[in-house]
């Protein structure tokens, strides 16, 4: 259980900053920021629309 809470949290503090710096992420970001896209809202394609 510790070793899981461990990896977890090196991936989050650790990889995913640094796979933001990477030229490909950076691009990506910046493209979201510069529409104003939110990555983190979800999204319910299986939903019909509401009026």
């Amino acid at each position: 259980m510790l070793g899981m809470i461990v990896a977890i949290v090196t991936i989050w503090m650790v990889v995913l900053p640094a796979a933001a710096k990477l030229p490909t992420v950076q691009n990506h970001l910046e493209f979201l920021e510069s529409h104003r896209i939110n990555a983190a809202a979800m999204f319910y394609t299986e939903l019909e629309p509401r009026d």
